[in-house]
C-alpha cells in the first residue's frame, strides 16, 4: 500500500493499523481534528510521508500526539468549478457527479 485515505468520520485510530506499512508514502486525512491515535498506529511507517490534511488544521496534526512524528505535512485547498453560474467546491478526496442536458 502506498497512499490511505482516512475519512473525516474516523474518530480514532487503533494500535497497528499502518504499522510495518513501509511503502507507504501519502495520507490524506479528511478530518479537520486529528483522529487520536494509538501510541503504536504508525510504528515503523516511513516518517517522510506526505500528510495531507483539510486547509486550517495544519497547526492541530503538528502538535498532535504521535501526527507529530511526521515530517510532512500540508494542508490540502479546495477546487473552485464553476458551471453556469452555480459553483461546486470539492476536497481532496471528496468526489461530486454533474449532469448536463443539451
Amino acid at each position: 500500500m502506498t497512499s490511505a485515505v482516512i475519512p473525516s468520520s474516523v474518530s480514532n485510530i487503533e494500535a497497528n493499523i499502518f504499522s510495518g506499512c513501509k511503502s507507504l508514502t501519502t495520507i490524506y486525512a479528511l478530518r479537520s481534528a486529528p483522529p487520536t491515535t494509538n501510541v503504536h498506529a504508525f510504528d515503523n511507517t516511513p516518517k517522510e510521508v506526505v500528510v495531507y490534511v483539510p486547509a486550517g488544521s495544519y497547526r492541530a496534526y503538528y502538535v498532535a500526539d504521535n501526527w507529530i512524528a511526521f515530517d510532512d505535512i500540508r494542508e490540502m485547498g479546495s477546487i473552485a468549478i464553476s458551471l453556469n453560474k452555480k459553483n461546486a467546491i470539492l476536497n481532496v478526496g471528496e468526489s461530486l457527479t454533474l449532469t448536463a442536458s443539451v
